[in-house]
């Protein structure tokens, strides 16, 4: 038998299959990905009118692939309200404190622009700066942002807990 033949053959098989490997299908996941979540479904503009005493706009989504939702303000002067879902890897204020705290100088954040809450989800973080509460589930962050004039730390804490009752 002619192994020279041979050798030939069976490589030009195996290039055969390697060079036909990119027409192959590849195999789909068994699950599809989860859809999208509507974080305009985490407030309504009731919700939103009875805690900061302003009418919202409509909701407005964030592009593909952010999951977020804004409510202008009555007068289009910018957001009365604006939800983001995200996910994250913080599962409380200590490891937020270590992963930010070189930002701070190796130290903790200073409370009066960061501190923890007792409040919605499995831990919140009042963020003054944003004038922002973040409440962290899981691994999902909820921020709960407003520009209003009228939202102190209270009614920031008041609509994440509503909407928070509506995050699932």
């Amino acid at each position: 038998m002619n192994t020279g033949y041979l050798r030939s053959a069976l490589i030009a098989g195996i290039l055969a299959i390697f060079s036909s490997c990119g027409d192959v299908p590849r195999e789909t996941p068994s699950e599809a990905p989860p859809p999208e979540v509507d974080v305009c479904s985490f407030l309504t503009a009731a919700e939103i009118e009875d805690v900061l005493g302003l009418a919202p706009g409509e909701p407005q989504r964030g592009s593909e692939g952010i999951a977020s939702c804004t409510w202008a303000a009555p007068d289009g002067s910018g957001s009365l309200v604006q939800l983001v879902l995200r996910e994250t890897t913080l599962g409380s204020y200590e490891d937020f404190v270590f992963e930010y705290g070189e930002e701070f100088g190796g130290e903790n954040p200073p409370r009066d622009r960061f501190r923890p809450l007792e409040g919605p989800g499995d831990w919140s973080m009042y963020v003054a700066d944003d004038n922002a509460i973040r409440v962290f589930r899981g691994e999902e962050e909820l921020r709960v942002i407003s520009e209003a004039e009228e939202a102190d730390e209270e009614i920031l804490i008041d609509l994440a807990e509503k909407a928070a009752a509506h995050w699932s």
